[in-house]
């Protein structure tokens, strides 16, 4: 039984070693890069690593579970996630009862209460009428809504209005943050007495991180533990088309691979357009610039993790690398920032970016160390996101995944599927379509 994979990032190396586990003999592995990895990926300026996003992985994230990882990661056993406020302070991320009651007083945050849940009493008699994500989180969290900074991160975190995103799209990353404030769980925590669980929205006190060397490394040891395993890794390498009666892959210098089972988690545009399949819903993409930055002292103390809840900037996320690799009193750290149409067509977005972000501290009393610091690089990835708007038919991406699984292709990883899913759900969709493909052989 052959078993052919499209892609090496995260899905696609998940789904290899777990095939061989579960019995699959003959697998190979292609991929269009010179290494594994996908998006995750770091870039090296005066031997710093600096990531293109954020990426941990807590203790139970599927490719640790996969792949005999963790003695080579870095580990952090307490992890420091931190958001900057509408009024410029900071509090536990995403937000706390402490730190609104600290920006908006008690009173305030009595009359939200109140607001809130007579808000909820009516819209659930008159019907969870929701027609974007707007509408859910209004009707979760009331006036904090917009007060907490909630709607402006998740303006920068889809790169568009909240009311002109998909639900089914939003559920994906929101799910837990709406189960976190639903009645029954808050019921639950104050009936058991864990009242100091109130102040907090998830705990993850064991998280790992790529190598202080880089993904490289860290996809350096899962490249040979495959190999390890028989599975055939193939770099470097174009696909021309794939011939779906045939089963039957068609590479640059017409080098030909024949599959029983093909996963793919190459984008879901490419892979119909190498299989002629038509795909009537318009794929759209978000890209993502990442800034990456040195300073002479620590912006913030005791932070791995910045999150940007006020109204001001692009950038909706800093990841300070030097917290938590400690490399030799280095300090250094990346900002991500999705911008708008307009900055997209301005050659000069790099800086237009770099100085919406020293803004954003211009008035903040403790913000003046972000004034000395040193841009020293920058990365876009031109595809990072990718979204689904209110008008978007998810039915088509149901069926065009239906069909392709009909043919013995299975959709796997955030590109594969087209969905917004993290690292861990992405590894995790793989599992699942080696599981079905199993289930199916045995039936």
């Amino acid at each position: 039984m052959n078993l052919t994979i499209l892609g090496g990032g995260i899905a696609g190396a998940v789904a290899a070693k777990y095939a061989k586990e579960k019995g699959f003999n003959n697998i190979e592995l292609i991929e269009k890069d010179i290494k594994l990895g996908g998006l995750h990926k770091d870039i090296e300026i005066d031997n710093l690593h600096f990531d293109i996003g954020a990426f941990f992985f807590d203790a139970s994230h599927t490719v640790l579970q996969v792949f005999d990882l963790k003695k080579y990661m870095w580990h952090i056993s307490e992890f420091n996630c931190l958001s900057l406020t509408n009024k410029g302070n900071l509090d536990l991320y995403p937000v706390t009862m402490k730190g609104y009651i600290k920006e908006w007083g008690f009173h305030n945050f009595c009359l939200d209460a109140f607001n809130l849940i007579v808000t909820r009493i009516q819209k659930t008699l008159n019907g969870k009428n929701w027609n974007c994500v707007d509408d859910e989180l209004e009707y979760y969290f009331g006036p904090f809504y917009k007060k907490t900074g909630l709607r402006s991160y998740v303006e920068r975190l889809y790169g568009m209005s909240p009311s002109d995103i998909s639900l089914q799209f939003s559920g994906k990353r929101l799910g837990y943050v709406t189960n976190a404030v639903k009645f029954n769980q808050i019921i639950k925590k104050i009936a058991t007495l864990k009242f100091n669980e109130l102040n907090k929205w998830r705990i993850a006190p064991s998280i790992y991180a790529r190598p202080i060397s880089g993904f490289s490394a860290m996809y350096n040891y899962i490249a040979d533990e495959l190999k390890d395993n028989d599975i055939d890794l193939n770099f470097g390498e174009q696909i021309q088309k794939i011939l779906l009666d045939e089963k039957k892959i068609i590479a640059k210098d017409n080098r030909e691979y024949q599959y029983d089972y093909l996963l793919s988690s190459i984008p879901l545009g490419l892979l119909c357009k190498l299989c002629d399949v038509p795909l009537n819903q318009k794929l759209e993409y978000k890209p993502l610039y990442t800034l990456f930055f040195v300073a002479d002292e620590a912006p913030i103390d005791n932070c791995h993790v910045l999150f940007n809840f006020s109204e001001k900037g692009f950038w909706k996320r800093v990841t300070f690398h030097s917290s938590y690799y400690q490399n030799n009193g280095r300090h250094y750290f990346n900002v991500e920032s999705i911008p708008n149409e307009t900055h997209l067509q301005d050659t000069n977005i790099v800086n237009i970016l770099e100085q919406d972000f020293r803004d954003t501290f211009k008035n903040i009393s403790w913000g003046e160390k972000f004034q000395n610091i040193k841009l020293v690089g920058h990365n876009l990835t031109p595809n990072a996101y990718p979204v689904y708007r209110r008008d978007f038919n998810v039915e088509v991406i149901a069926q065009v995944k239906q069909y392709f699984a009909s043919k013995d292709i299975y959709l796997v990883g955030r590109q594969g599927e087209f969905d917004y899913i993290s690292s861990g759900d992405a590894a995790l969709s793989s599992i699942k379509a080696i599981d079905q493909i199993l289930t199916i052989q045995r039936a």
